[in-house]
């Protein structure tokens, strides 16, 4: 709703900065006497008209300028303020929105940019051979990668961390993590099941502008396969030497 005091009250000032000069210079011209008073009043009140004319032609090209820009807010990448021309008065108002324009195509080229940047890290990070989650501060997952749904056979992971790693030194060391900002040292735990799949977690900090902000990476790499492998070795020699030395007992 237009405020009417407001209008007018800015009106009036502007008619009084207008008229002002021309009633100082009428004033002039009736001390030297080269008009009469009549004329110079006349003089004086010349310029009112024009004045609230040219008020509302501004006030107009204001409105529609701070509409377009309104639009422009709304949707800094579309295409509203490209087709946008108003027809030309007393404000550089086509040459704003040309300016406009300009930052837009800036800015689109820009989140062109940061979009690109943003699927390449994701790629890369879906592409780590390694299960990684992210947590934040309430330890609940936020972020993980392919490598991740596989290591725990599911399609989508959420919650909180002990929903998948329940074992007590991972929930310490993320705590520690979270709460002195720094990273831990690697944890070697087992995860029980069908199949006991021994595991090496490593806990890194990403710290955010306040405490709220702080991530954990919790990486988690596979030693099942190398544990089992050791394993294997330990047992051939064992084996070998166990062999071994039957003989050698019946020949001595």
């Amino acid at each position: 709703m237009l405020n009417t005091s407001g209008f007018m009250g800015k009106m009036m000032l502007f008619i009084i900065l207008v008229t002002a000069p021309v009633a100082i210079v009428a004033y002039w011209l009736v001390i030297h006497d080269l008009i009469v008073v009549e004329y110079a009043i006349l003089l004086s009140l010349t310029p009112i008209g024009p004045a609230v004319l040219i008020y509302n032609r501004l006030l107009r090209e204001v409105s529609a300028l701070t509409q377009k820009m309104g639009q422009a807010a709304t949707d800094p990448l579309g295409d509203q303020i490209e087709r946008v021309a108003l027809r030309a008065g007393f404000l550089p108002v086509n040459d704003f929105l040309l300016t406009m324009v300009q930052y837009k195509r800036v800015l689109a080229r820009m989140f062109k940019n940061v979009k690109a940047q943003q699927e390449s890290s994701l790629q890369l990070f879906n592409l780590l051979p390694n299960a990684v989650l992210v947590v934040d501060t309430k330890r609940q997952i936020i972020q993980f990668n392919h490598a991740a749904l596989q290591f725990f056979g599911c399609t989508e992971i959420s919650g909180d961390i002990t929903a998948y790693l329940r074992h007590p030194a991972l929930v310490k060391a993320v705590d520690a993590a979270l709460l002195a900002d720094e990273a831990q040292e690697p944890i070697e735990f087992e995860i029980s099941g069908n199949v006991v799949r021994y595991v090496a977690a490593h806990i890194v900090v990403l710290s955010g502008e306040d405490a709220k902000e702080r991530r954990v990476v919790i990486t988690l790499h596979d030693l099942t396969v190398a544990r089992k492998t050791e394993q294997m070795r330990v047992d051939f020699i064992a084996n070998a030497s166990h062999e071994l030395r039957t003989p050698l007992a019946i020949l001595v």
